[in-house]
């Protein structure tokens, strides 16, 4: 299985050359291609650079190599979890949705925060990203030093709580994918080798996680 990252990407042509010379070191023609996935910022959102580059890729990659290249990202796109409206905003961009992709841990409130403030200091700061603090998923609009003024409390269908000091910060990873994410990948790929070379194939999934949050749709996880 050939999947190549998204850092590698100068541009279309130069992971096309990439991913010829890899073929060619496939000695029994038994291989299949995954399409390279975009981020989730600016760059990698519909018409931005980054998106450019690899639909470009992947556009190429499918009309050269056909049933042995598999368009993962697409899947990815498209398995948003009904009624997760961060989901739906991210297929709108055409990007992996937010439930396939891991959590990361951004840092800490260094006080006490009730569930109707519409600020709070944190140490590192987080910045302006989308986040979760315990259960209830956080919308930052702009921020100062180790302060964050909120634009949004309890999004996503979250519910508005209390948070005490000390309670840790995650948001979303641009790109790497949480256990469904990888569940998702490993199925579809599974799902192609079997069509192309008709063996009954296996695989495992053991990765370490957090424990996940009744609104975080197994989102956090170590990168797979």
């Amino acid at each position: 299985v050939i999947w190549l990252g998204t850092n590698v990407g100068a541009s279309a042509n130069a992971m096309m050359a990439d991913l010829a010379t890899m073929v060619s070191l496939v000695k029994n023609g038994r291989y299949l291609i995954v399409a390279a996935l975009n981020y989730s910022d600016a760059s990698g959102q519909s018409g931005g650079a980054n998106w450019s580059i690899i639909t470009d890729f992947n556009n190429q990659a499918a009309a050269l190599y056909g049933t042995k290249f598999l368009n993962l990202r697409g899947t990815l796109v498209a398995s948003g979890i009904p009624g997760n409206a961060r989901d739906a905003a991210d297929a709108a961009l055409d990007v992996p949705v937010s439930s396939t992709r891991y959590w990361l841990y951004q840092g800490a409130l260094t006080a006490a925060m009730d569930a109707t403030q519409t600020n709070w200091s944190a140490y590192p700061n987080p910045g302006s990203a989308t986040v979760m603090i315990g259960t209830e998923i956080l919308t930052p609009t702009t921020r100062s030093g180790a302060n964050v003024t909120l634009g949004v409390r309890g999004a996503n269908g979250s519910t508005p709580a209390a948070h005490p000091q000390g309670a840790l910060i995650w948001t979303w990873d641009t790109i790497h994918q949480s256990d469904r994410g990888v569940t998702i990948a490993a199925e579809a790929i599974k799902a192609r080798l079997d069509t192309l070379y008709g063996a009954s194939l296996s695989y495992g999934l053991d990765l370490p996680t957090w424990p996940g949050a009744a609104n975080d749709n197994g989102g956090r996880s170590l990168a797979a």
